[in-house]
């Protein structure tokens, strides 16, 4: 019978924590929400005559305080660019 409001109290402070961390996420849904890139160009200096395995990196970051959804990701020229993508480990030339 110790234990019993030890429990009960415990008990409240799960409920309680529950409630207040399950808050939804919004997302920004203005057009004009804009991101920021580490490069605005990303240049080549190699000719490839098959395909190379050159990497460039650059960040996209997001400035606002809220998620932005992202519905469309691709390269200019789709499936017959000579380039991929590579998304949280995925290749692929559109996402």
């Amino acid at each position: 019978m110790r234990n019993k409001p030890f429990a009960l109290l415990f008990l409240s402070f799960c409920l309680i924590f529950s409630v207040i961390s399950c808050k939804k996420d919004t997302i920004i849904t203005d057009s004009g929400a804009k991101l920021n890139f580490s490069q605005d160009s990303i240049l080549f200096d190699t000719v490839f005559t098959q395909i190379g395995s050159f990497t460039k990196y650059f960040r996209v970051v997001n400035p606002n305080n809220q998620k932005i959804n992202i519905s469309n990701l691709s390269l200019a020229r789709g499936n017959s660019s000579f380039y991929r993508l590579n998304v949280d480990g995925i290749p692929g030339k559109a996402f």
